[in-house]
């Protein structure tokens, strides 16, 4: 009998995947024999110096995922880790019971109460996880298990060790990650833009409850083209409001407009609907006590940055006379989640090595962009902060093409009339949202290290293939295009506007 590890006797495969493989295994060295879970992972990468990095942060994430474990009875404990032959493994706890896939497949579509249960279930996980600086990234039904001994929801397979095992070297020998993590129709367009934010995780969630709702994937459900918005209520017609308005601003298009932590989805889901009426509830009067609203569980009141008295006490009083909004805001205010832009799982060491932008500047709304002719550069930056690329590159030719000329028809020679301050705030929101790959400054180092040939920067950047030119919906609207690809302005000639950028000393 051969035992991997010297110790851990394989069953049955239970899945595989890009990165590896996952096996059901018996512990021989503990007298029940206990059974767990083995994640077999093999990096991406055969470069020595990558495999020492991979190696690291790999013990890394397994020292986080056990702490994690250990704390929470609905994240499995993780047992041990080990290398051997240039493959890691992970051995965790093994959850009996079904995914919420499986019971789908099982009972069909589940009812209201169900899906509530699963939901205020699994919100505290989450709440636990990003108190913690964690998102998890791979939300899902596959990945969400109902304990089989009390029907309790436990959340699996994180995202981080396999964005590890997805590290490789660029060109200049920096490690990068070569991977978005996620599911296909489960992301929101901000993690599929490799940005995720803590409301991505609740994005997810509100799908997997839509899946369990309606029996349909979200690549089953029609979006809105106008705003992107998924369309899913026709699919479940019984759902009460108050549940559907609770998952319809869970899966908004853009996390702005989403709950901003799993702590409100949940108080959103226990509070009681409001009667439909107009009639406005008539003012406390003046030495009325305002009750403090009902404590929730341990793990949704994990610490959190405080806010002023002043503010709790408007927050009730304002869900207490229906203008709810008023505290929400104050909620945003004081108490906004972080972005993990590297990683899903960070330490505080490796925080404190690689400062973690806040949600807040993920999409600053700076007030402050200047320009000479007065233009909003609001869209743009919207369209840059939610990875819509090809729309962004889109609008920054119309405003190029603007500020160029006021005529319908533009000259070559009509590049210099764009102001130097336009094209430096152009130049900022695309390096900013690219971490600094694309932009005019990018552009215009790589035109002079090619000697001012635009034919060679064409080629460098990705514009011509082969020697030929590509055609502009060909071109790479992605974060993972090659270094200065973007911005490319459509229907601007860079014969004229590289010089005008050098001039303007960008």
């Amino acid at each position: 009998m051969t035992l991997l590890n010297n110790r851990y006797q394989i069953l049955q495969t239970l899945g595989r995947g890009g990165f590896g493989e996952t096996f059901l295994a018996e512990d021989s060295q503990m007298p029940s024999n206990r059974r767990c879970v083995i994640k077999k992972l093999k990096p991406q990468n055969n470069n020595p110096q990558i495999y020492q990095l991979v190696k690291d942060r790999f013990a890394r994430e397994a020292a986080i995922l056990e702490d994690l474990g250990d704390k929470n009875k609905q994240i499995p404990c993780l047992y041990a880790y080990f290398e051997f032959s240039g493959e890691f493994y992970l051995v965790q706890e093994w959850i009996s019971g079904v995914t919420l896939t499986q019971k789908l497949q099982q009972e069909g579509t589940l009812s209201e109460s169900s899906v509530k249960e699963i939901l205020i279930g699994i919100l505290p996980v989450l709440d636990y996880l990003h108190s913690k600086r964690i998102v998890h990234r791979d939300i899902k039904p596959d990945n969400i298990i109902l304990r089989a001994e009390n029907n309790q929801p436990v959340l699996i397979d994180f995202g981080a060790v396999k964005e590890t095992m997805g590290t490789i070297a660029t060109a200049s020998g920096n490690p990068v990650s070569s991977i978005v993590i996620g599911t296909p129709g489960f992301m929101s367009v901000e993690q599929n833009a490799g940005r995720p934010v803590y409301s991505s995780d609740l994005f997810s969630l509100g799908l997997t409850a839509i899946y369990l709702l309606t029996g349909k994937l979200p690549e089953e459900l029609p979006t809105d083209p106008a705003t992107g918005e998924i369309i899913w209520r026709q699919y479940a017609l019984s759902v009460s409001p108050s549940l559907a308005g609770v998952l319809e601003k869970a899966i908004k298009f853009h996390w702005r407009d989403r709950y901003s932590t799993a702590a409100e989805m949940f108080a959103a889901l226990q509070a009681k609907p409001l009667p439909n009426t107009q009639i406005s509830p008539p003012p406390l009067p003046q030495n009325t006590q305002i009750s403090p609203p009902p404590p929730t569980p341990q793990s949704l009141t994990q610490p959190k940055p405080s806010f002023p008295e002043w503010a709790k006490i408007l927050l009730v009083s304002s869900v207490v006379s229906g203008c709810g909004l008023i505290g929400l805001v104050l909620l945003r205010q004081e108490n906004t989640p972080t972005i993990i832009t590297e990683g899903t799982i960070a330490t505080e060491e490796a925080i404190a090595e690689s400062p973690v932008p806040t949600q807040e500047n993920f999409t600053p709304k700076n007030t402050s962009l200047p320009s000479d002719a007065g233009v909003d550069y609001g869209n743009l930056q919207d369209l840059l902060s939610i990875g819509r690329l090809q729309q962004a590159d889109g609008e920054t030719s119309t405003i190029l093409r603007q500020l160029a000329s006021e005529s319908a028809q533009l000259r070559p020679q009509d590049i210099n009339n764009i102001p130097c301050t336009d094209l430096r705030t152009i130049n900022q929101l695309w390096q900013e949202y690219s971490d600094g790959k694309f932009g005019f400054s990018i552009q215009r180092q790589i035109w002079q290290e090619n000697g001012r040939n635009t034919d060679l920067f064409r080629s460098q950047v990705g514009w011509r293939v082969n020697g030929k030119a590509i055609d502009y919906d060909n071109h790479n609207f992605s974060f993972g295009a090659p270094r200065g690809h973007l911005p490319s302005v459509r229907s601007l000639n860079h014969n004229f506007l590289l010089p005008r950028i050098s001039n303007c000393g960008l």
